[in-house]
């Protein structure tokens, strides 16, 4: 067993506090896996200080998701591989709990706190390739399909990892060469965000500015890149395209608009990388031992967003803050 690190937790209020009050986050939790050999970790933001939190199931090694609920304490994580399954625990690994299992290779992980979901990609029963967004309650009970990719080829189909904007109430995804939005309560017409993408595995999102961030992952498309919401604005901030013979290892994305500061895993390189939003200042913030394949990423924090509409428009954003007229803005 590897020394356990307890965590100093956020507050439930912490998140509730006024969007022009800007935090930083403080640390990053990191998924890396290895056959029977998975590990759980944290560390601080310029990679330095890393430490193992506890040991997660040994036989449940494919850790390919992960997010992090401030309020409650609890990290999320979901394994990849047959039966594919998703736990919590406090980061001092006390309280696991086993929450949906019997999943078709589940790739991604997203909390919805507000709304007590939990959300995450999968295969259909009838192929591997990837065409099902599907979710539960925080506690795991009553799991269904959100979105259902039609038609859909069993080789060749992709639906990528979801994110949340619990605030305005939508759900983002890559559904073949698009990143579209649903809204969480399942009302009103699937929008398209981003268009012109390939294999979106990282999403995260500046809901304050209207901006998205990707991570679009495939042997001829390798970068972290940035659109305006309404499908405007497409930026490659940073290019990290491959040989055409070589795949990407790029996976798992997190944004703090706070910081002005972006972070991802890859897989093949065996590091974690970080950027500024505008895609300079590019590092290679901590690298894997050899044998371990880094995947998922979380905050420890959740970084601001507006807390009310101000202005009236429907959508809680950087207008509210800068114009609005209520205490939050």
């Amino acid at each position: 067993m590897h020394p356990i690190v307890v965590r100093r937790l956020i507050p439930a209020l912490l998140l509730l506090v006024a969007a022009s009050e800007s935090r930083a986050q403080d640390r990053l939790f990191l998924t890396e896996y290895q056959y029977e050999n998975p590990k759980l970790k944290e560390m601080a933001l310029d990679g330095t200080d890393p430490a193992e939190l506890f040991d997660p199931p040994a036989n449940e090694w494919l850790l390919v998701g992960l997010d992090f609920d401030a309020a409650s304490g609890l990290l999320y994580w979901a394994h990849g591989s047959t039966p594919g399954t998703i736990r919590r625990a406090e980061p001092d690994g006390s309280g696991l709990e086993l929450l949906v299992t019997g999943l078709k290779q589940p790739r991604g992980l997203a909390l919805d706190p507000t709304g007590g979901k939990i959300y995450w990609a999968a295969a259909p029963p009838s192929g591997n390739a990837l065409g099902l967004i599907q979710r539960a309650n925080l506690d795991g009970s009553e799991v269904e399909t959100f979105f259902e990719l039609d038609p859909y080829d069993p080789v060749w189909s992709y639906v990528g990892p979801p994110t949340v904007d619990p605030t305005n109430g939508y759900v983002y995804f890559c559904a073949q060469n698009r990143i579209i939005r649903k809204r969480t309560d399942g009302t009103g017409a699937i929008e398209v965000v981003v268009r012109g993408v390939t294999t979106v595995r990282g999403i995260d999102l500046d809901i304050a500015n209207r901006r998205i961030y990707f991570l679009d992952a495939n042997t001829n498309s390798d970068y972290f890149g940035r659109c305006d919401l309404d499908d405007t604005g497409f930026t490659v901030l940073y290019d990290l395209s491959p040989g055409v013979n070589v795949s990407s290892g790029l996976w798992d994305l997190v944004v703090d608009p706070d910081g002005g500061t972006a972070f991802w895993t890859d897989e093949i390189a065996h590091q974690v990388h970080r950027c500024n939003v505008d895609g300079t200042g590019f590092a290679e913030i901590y690298d894997s031992p050899p044998d371990l394949y880094p995947v998922g990423l979380s905050f420890d924090v959740a970084p601001t967003i507006p807390i009310a509409d101000c202005n009236g428009n429907g959508t809680r954003d950087r207008d509210d803050i800068d114009g609005g007229i209520s205490e939050d803005c």
